[in-house]
C-alpha cells in the first residue's frame, strides 16, 4: 500500500488534490464498563457486522482497500508522467515490504561516507568520557554508558555491585508499585553470574567490548534467551531458544540484560496501558498525578527516563519507540526497514527494533552496534542496504547546528492544539539560534499514508493473534485489545 499511495489518492472527483489532507478521526470515546460492553458486542455475529461496517465506512477503509487494487493514479499539482516514473502501472503495484534498491550513485555516496568517517566503536565509546567530567553535579544525574565503563576501568565500582543494587531497586519498585510495573521479568541467577564474569574481565584487563558490564533492559516482545515472550498478556509465555540478531550483537559487546520491560498489551496501543502488569508511570508526572509513558514500549522508556539503566531496546511499528521516547524526554530511534535486522512475529513489514537512551551519543553507539546486515536474514533485505556509518554525526561534533537543514511542514503544525503550536515554535526558534536553516516543506498524501499504515499493521497484528482470537484466551485480553483485534479481523475479511 505505501508505495502505491505515495503517488495515488482516493480523491477521485478531483485529479488535482490539496497537499495537506489529513482528516480528523471521528469515533466514540469509551472507557470502563461501556468499553467492556462494547468489546463484547463485537463478538455477537449480526451486531458485530453492523458496528464494524459503520466504523470502517466512516473511516473510509473499504474505499482505501478498493483504491489499492486500482492501477489508476491521480496527481498532485506539478506531478507529470516523468516525475511519476514509467507509463506502465508496474511501478504502482503495492509492496509487501518497504525496500528501496540503491542506485549506483547512492552506493558510491555511502562508500565515500564510510571512508570519510570510519566507524570505530572503541573511539566512539571513549569520546563521551571527557565530556561527562564537566556535567551537572546535581543530586540526580543520568548515568551514561561511559559513566559505567569508565568507573569499571578505574575500579571505583564493579558490574557485580551495579547488578546487586539494580535487583534490589527493581524488587522494591515492584513491591511498592504493584499496579505500575516497569520491569516484568528478571533472571536474577543468570544476571548475577554474567555480572561476576564481567567483573573478572575488568580485573584481568580482558574487556569483552565497549558495553561490557553495562546494564540494559529489553522490551517484552523482543526474543531474548533466558526470558519468555508474553506480549504483555496473562496467557502467552513463549520460551525463547535463540536471541534475535540485535540482542546477539549487544551481547557480543558485553551488555548485562537486567530483564524484560512492560509494554502495551500485544503492542496494539500507544499509551502503554496494561491491565495484567499494571501501567508504567511517566517519571515526569507532577502534583501526584499519573501520566502515560506512551507506548507500546512503555517500560523501556520509563526505565531510561528514571535513570534505572542508560540504554533499553524497544520495537516500533507505528510509533512504539518514538511516542514513549517523546513523552518521557529520552532519545529513541526507529531505523529504516531491516537496518536493524531481525525476523519478527509482530507487524513484520513495519515493526523494527531500536535503541532508547538518555542522550544522543549513547543512542548512536547502540545503533552502530545493532545495525547491519545479517547472513540468516529472511529474504535478505538487510543485505540490500549500505554499510553502517555515522557520517553526519561523526563529522559534526560542534555544539552549534550550522549546516543542518530542518524541514518544517507549517500546515501540519497548525493542525494541532495551541500549546503544541507554541512549544513547536519555541523549538524552531531555538534551532535557528543555534544556526540551523529552517526549510519549508510539504508532505503530500498524509491521509492515504495513515490509512495504508493502519490497514497494514492491524492485519499483521491480527495474523499474529488469530489463534487466540478464536479461543477462550480472547476474553482474557483487556477490552481495548479485544476491540482492536475485532476491527483488525474485519479488515482481513475486507481485503479478502
Amino acid at each position: 500500500y505505501l508505495r502505491l499511495l505515495t503517488y495515488c489518492t482516493n480523491h477521485r472527483k478531483n485529479p488535482i488534490m490539496q497537499v495537506y489532507n489529513l482528516e480528523a478521526v471521528k469515533a466514540p470515546r469509551l472507557c470502563g464498563v461501556p468499553l467492556d460492553l462494547f468489546s463484547r458486542l463485537l463478538r455477537l455475529p449480526i451486531i458485530k457486522e453492523f458496528i464494524l461496517k459503520l466504523i470502517k465506512r466512516k473511516n473510509k477503509i473499504p474505499e482505501m482497500v478498493r483504491f489499492a487494487n486500482s492501477p489508476h493514479c491521480h496527481r498532485l499539482e506539478g506531478e507529470d508522467d516523468e516525475s511519476l516514473g514509467n507509463n506502465d502501472t508496474q511501478h504502482l503495484m503495492p509492496l509487501y515490504y518497504p525496500i528501496h534498491e540503491m542506485t549506483k550513485d547512492e552506493a558510491e555516496m555511502h562508500q565515500r561516507m564510510v571512508k570519510e568517517a570510519p566507524l570505530n566503536l572503541k573511539a566512539l565509546a571513549d569520546a563521551n568520557v571527557e565530556a561527562l567530567s564537566s556535567a551537572s553535579k546535581d543530586k540526580f544525574r543520568y548515568w551514561t554508558i561511559s559513566d559505567y565503563t569508565s568507573r569499571y576501568l578505574d575500579g571505583s565500582i564493579t558490574p557485580t555491585q551495579v547488578v546487586d543494587k539494580l535487583i534490589n531497586i527493581i524488587e522494591e519498585m515492584n513491591t511498592r508499585n504493584q499496579n505500575s510495573s516497569v520491569v516484568t521479568q528478571m533472571n536474577k541467577e543468570e544476571l548475577r553470574l554474567q555480572a561476576a564474569e564481567s567483573t573478572k574481565r575488568y580485573q584481568n584487563k580482558n574487556i569483552m567490548g565497549v558495553l561490557d558490564g553495562v546494564p540494559i533492559l529489553v522490551k517484552d516482545e523482543i526474543p531474548t534467551v533466558g526470558h519468555s515472550v508474553t506480549l504483555g498478556t496473562s496467557f502467552i509465555s513463549d520460551r525463547v531458544e535463540k536471541d534475535v540478531l540485535p540482542i546477539i550483537k549487544l551481547k557480543q559487546q558485553g551488555v548485562l540484560i537486567v530483564g524484560k520491560t512492560n509494554q502495551h498489551e500485544i503492542g496494539i496501543g500507544t499509551t502503554g496501558f496494561n491491565l495484567v502488569n499494571g501501567t508504567p508511570k511517566n517519571p515526569y508526572g507532577r502534583d501526584g498525578r499519573h501520566y502515560y509513558t506512551g507506548g507500546s514500549t512503555s517500560g523501556s522508556a520509563a526505565a531510561v527516563a528514571m535513570g534505572l539503566v542508560p540504554l533499553a531496546v524497544g520495537s516500533d511499528g507505528g510509533g512504539s519507540i518514538r511516542i514513549p521516547s517523546g513523552l518521557c524526554g529520552i532519545v529513541g530511534l526507529k531505523a529504516t526497514y531491516k537496518r536493524v535486522a531481525r525476523d519478527c512475529s509482530v507487524g513484520c513489514s513495519v515493526s523494527h527494533a531500536g535503541p532508547m537512551a538518555n542522550n544522543v551519543h549513547d543512542a548512536a553507539l547502540a545503533y552502530a552496534i545493532m545495525a547491519g546486515e545479517a547472513e540468516n536474514d529472511h529474504r535478505r533485505h538487510s543485505q540490500m542496504q549500505p554499510p553502517v556509518h555515522l557520517h553526519a554525526y561523526l563529522t559534526n561534533q560542534s555544539k552549534d547546528l550550522k549546516g543542518l537543514r530542518i524541514g518544517i511542514f507549517d500546515e501540519h503544525i497548525k493542525d494541532s492544539d495551541e500549546n503544541v503550536q507554541r512549544a513547536t515554535k519555541r523549538a524552531i526558534e531555538h534551532y535557528q539560534q543555534l544556526g540551523a536553516e529552517i526549510v519549508p516543506i510539504t508532505l503530500p498524501h498524509l491521509q492515504e499514508i495513515h490509512m495504508a499504515h493502519a490497514i497494514t499493521i492491524s492485519t499483521e497484528m491480527y495474523s499474529l493473534m488469530e489463534e487466540h482470537y478464536r479461543s477462550t484466551h480472547f476474553n482474557r485480553l483487556c477490552p481495548e485489545s479485544r476491540v482492536s483485534l475485532a476491527i483488525d479481523h474485519w479488515k482481513i475479511l475486507v481485503k479478502q
